[in-house]
């Protein structure tokens, strides 16, 4: 069961399933997210960096009734609207990871949020063989909650991404923010 993991080092009571993931169709990183996202039976919305008919017909909709946790991987100026959107609901971004191919052909993260969830997604990303579509998808079926604290990890991988992606892209969850922080995490 999705919120049920091996050696995870938070109670079910801890974590939440994200409500629906948002993928830039243009990235072969997001498809792959978006593929294993439908199979862990999350719903998924494709975009062309244009969240704009996504945002009346949906997330304006959902958010305004029952804010949940969002997850994606999309380029950075859709995640930018999106986090602006959010915080008129009361909502923030948790965690961003920003993900590009360097010159040298290996791929470099950088993770940045929420301390519990950068700490739990840099062992997922070191562990993931290249494939973090597909473990980013697993990782948004049962979220740690997210606090107040935030740090900053980067991370190299050792062997060439399965990929070539044609700008950077950035993994993205956005969700409540707890009632006792005022400020988003970036």
């Amino acid at each position: 069961m999705a919120g049920e993991r091996e050696g995870a080092p938070y109670s079910n009571s801890e974590r939440v399933r994200s409500g629906a993931v948002i993928v830039e169709m243009t990235s072969p990183l997001a498809l792959a997210f978006r593929a294993e996202s439908i199979q862990w039976g999350l719903t998924a919305h494709g975009i062309h960096d244009d969240i704009t008919d996504l945002w009346y017909h949906h997330l304006d909709r959902q958010w305004r009734t029952a804010p949940a946790p969002l997850a994606g991987i999309t380029l950075s100026t859709s995640l930018f609207c999106l986090e602006t959107f959010a915080r008129d609901y009361g909502m923030r971004v948790w965690f961003r990871a920003v993900h590009k191919n360097r010159p040298d052909g290996l791929a470099e993260h950088v993770l940045s949020g929420d301390e519990r969830l950068v700490e739990q997604a840099a062992a997922l990303c070191r562990g993931c063989d290249g494939e973090w579509g597909r473990a980013f998808a697993s990782f948004a079926t049962a979220l740690p909650l997210a606090k107040s604290g935030k740090i900053q990890q980067k991370i190299v991988e050792t062997a060439a991404p399965p990929y070539e992606e044609p700008r950077p892209m950035v993994s993205w969850i956005i969700g409540p923010r707890p009632r006792n922080q005022s400020g988003p995490i970036s």
